[in-house]
């Protein structure tokens, strides 16, 4: 008791203790929103590698179009020529519609449907499509804390720590908020496990530790990680929970719109990889587009299988649409050029900003269902 109340008194004794909480009992938690997962192989063979990609998608209740398809996926994506392609063969009931072609190349996504004269359209997304994760050089497990204690030991008599605010949690535990700064040139054993350069400057986080010296959550600010010329203004990253079973990022974007997506680990099923999802898009108009659903993967041999179930798209007037996807994932070497089979020019296609999109959401849409309901030889409302 006496070395408890040590520990509480002494907010870096408080944060050192907090993260072997971690070490010891997050880590091996089902709830822990990285259980099970290989974090190096997840960064470096897939985000920041090539991969394949095939399946089944269906889109179902989808507004103004009066009926549900189907379609066959494959794609292909290079992180190194930052390409993806992808073609879709979409079915209606019993009747084959044709191809559908999206492509996707640094910020910028295409459609093309050959079958309609090849009806085109760019996208400009405005959000670099093929950012680098980090590349770790360690999965964090127990094993990394183990070799790093000292390390650990060392860079909690660097940090300073100062108190900011404190926030109640649904059992009325109180966590205090400590604004945590790393300063430049230390924690070099963290940026060898990211695979990132030392950052040039003091690297700040705020993390709310309870009364059992839990870490209840921790707030990054990522205003240093955008890139020149990004849309998104300023970003926070933040996990929650006592078992960091929750992450979520709120993004500032221009003319007072935000974005803030946010996955959950469900530890309840341990025979499968669950995670809830979610993403709401506040626009400056007083319109919020959401989509929420959830996804299970299991690993295969040289992949992943998911699934992606219920996941339905809504605005204010109601549900836009519902997707589901089964298909697998899986680790490739790409050599050819991705876009080598596209049927039209991606470069002379009209872009259409995401602000234009936003304005007109309702009409574009509408133009689409419209050209595809012409193709099948269904009637169009004028």
């Amino acid at each position: 008791m006496v070395a408890y109340v040590a520990i509480v008194s002494s907010p870096r004794l408080m944060l050192l203790a907090a993260t072997t909480r971690f070490a010891v009992e997050t880590l091996n938690n089902p709830k822990y929103l990285l259980y099970n997962v290989d974090i190096m192989e997840l960064c470096q063979e897939y985000f920041n590698s090539d991969v394949t990609i095939d399946g089944t998608a269906m889109l179902n209740d989808v507004r103004d179009l009066g009926f549900s398809m189907d379609m066959d996926v494959q794609g292909e994506r290079s992180f190194d020529q930052k390409k993806f392609a992808a073609n879709a063969n979409m079915n209606v009931v019993f009747l084959e519609v044709g191809d559908t072609q999206v492509y996707a190349e640094n910020e910028m996504a295409y459609m093309v449907v050959p079958m309609l004269d090849n009806l085109s359209y760019a996208f400009d997304t405005d959000m670099n499509l093929f950012f680098k994760a980090p590349e770790f050089t360690s999965d964090i497990d127990q094993e990394w804390f183990n070799a790093n204690k000292n390390n650990i030991i060392q860079l909690s008599k660097e940090i300073s720590i100062e108190k900011v605010d404190e926030i109640v949690d649904e059992n009325k535990w109180v966590s205090i908020g400590y604004k945590v700064t790393i300063p430049q040139g230390s924690g070099d054993f963290i940026w060898e496990l990211l695979g990132v350069e030392a950052p040039d400057h003091d690297v700040v986080s705020v993390i709310y530790i309870n009364p059992a010296c839990q870490i209840r959550r921790m707030e990054i600010d990522l205003q240093d990680a955008i890139e020149p010329g990004s849309t998104i203004q300023s970003a926070k990253l933040v996990l929650d929970g006592t078992d960091f079973g929750k992450m979520y990022l709120e993004a500032t974007l221009p003319e007072g719109e935000n974005i803030i997506s946010s996955v959950v680990r469900n530890g309840d099923y341990i025979f499968t990889n669950y995670i809830d999802f979610e993403t709401q898009y506040f626009t400056n108009k007083g319109e919020t587009y959401a989509a929420t659903g959830y996804m299970t993967w299991e690993p295969i041999n040289g992949g992943v299988s998911i699934e992606i179930h219920d996941m339905e798209i809504t605005d204010s007037k109601g549900t836009i649409g519902k997707v589901y996807f089964r298909g697998n994932i899986n680790k490739a070497h790409i050599n050819h050029d991705v876009f080598e089979n596209n049927t039209v020019d991606l470069y002379s296609i009209e872009v259409i900003s995401w602000k234009r999109l936003r304005d007109d959401t309702e009409g574009f849409v509408r133009d689409m269902m419209s050209e595809t309901k012409r193709r099948i030889g269904l009637p169009v409302d004028e």
